[in-house]
């Protein structure tokens, strides 16, 4: 059962069968826009822009995307850029549409287009820039937990190439971002009040934290993935420390599919 507003739903399902959505991208045009006032200052900029009903159009977008109408959620997604570019909610929606078909393209064993990951890129960056001068973190914010994705996709276009080494390396940061991205909301819950006991803690090594989070059980779905990711630094292990040139084919490929998986949980 959808949890979307049914006059939503109803306008989803007709954009889906008709493939049209130039009325979307005319009220986009003409959506007022409205201003935020920033605390300080970013790049001499007072204020963030966004349209006013930029959400209403990025979960739009995303629906009909995950609907198989991708080229219309692109279409949508940059008129809003096109007027508001440093809006990053509508800059984090569009990143994981694009990364998404990427890794559709990936499982099908077709070829990931270079110039559409390096859109993904220039967006991906521009959102974590702001995120993290905004908010002067960066863990929990949308664009760190893309940029983790970003590896995961960036390794699968070197997998493709045949470029493993450099693949699994890719592959492995995704999982380790994705690896402290958990680690930091755990945190988080329990020494919120307390900067210096959190940073102590977010200093851990990835080793360190893979077992705490397994053994403080943080979900089903790690608890899973656990013993991958043991195999996983494993292999890591023996390429840094010289004890074998370089990963396997089916390596590299269980690096880069764990790390979607462990993506999709953080």
């Amino acid at each position: 059962m959808s949890s979307l507003p049914e006059d939503l739903q109803r306008a989803i399902d007709a954009t889906v069968r008709s493939k049209d959505v130039s009325s979307y991208i005319q009220a986009i045009s003409r959506d007022p826009i409205k201003k935020y006032s920033l605390k300080k200052p970013w790049r001499k900029r007072q204020f963030i822009e966004r349209i006013g009903q930029s959400d209403y159009f990025s979960v739009f977008a995303v629906q009909i995307a995950q609907r198989g109408y991708v080229e219309g959620a692109k279409a949508i997604f940059e008129e809003i850029l096109r007027r508001t570019p440093h809006d990053t909610t509508t800059l984090n929606d569009y990143v994981v549409v694009l990364l998404n078909e990427m890794i559709d393209l990936y499982n099908r064993g077709q070829t990931i287009p270079k110039e559409e990951l390096e859109l993904a890129k220039q967006y991906i960056y521009l959102a974590f820039e702001i995120d993290l001068y905004l908010h002067g973190t960066r863990h929990p914010l949308p664009a760190y937990k893309n940029v983790s994705l970003l590896r995961a996709v960036e390794a699968a276009l070197l997998s493709r190439q045949g470029d493993l080494f450099t693949a699994f390396v890719l592959a492995w940061m995704s999982i380790e971002m994705s690896i402290y991205r958990l680690w930091y909301k755990s945190v988080e819950r329990k020494y919120k009040d307390s900067n210096q006991k959190m940073g102590r803690l977010l200093r851990w090594d990835v080793e360190q934290v893979m077992e705490v989070l397994y053994v403080n059980n943080i979900g089903p779905e790690y608890v899973v993935l656990k013993p991958k990711l043991d195999t996983l630094r494993g292999t890591r292990n023996d390429l840094l420390h010289g004890n074998k040139p370089k990963p396997t084919k089916g390596e590299t490929e269980s690096c880069i599919n764990t790390g979607i998986e462990i993506w999709k949980i953080t």
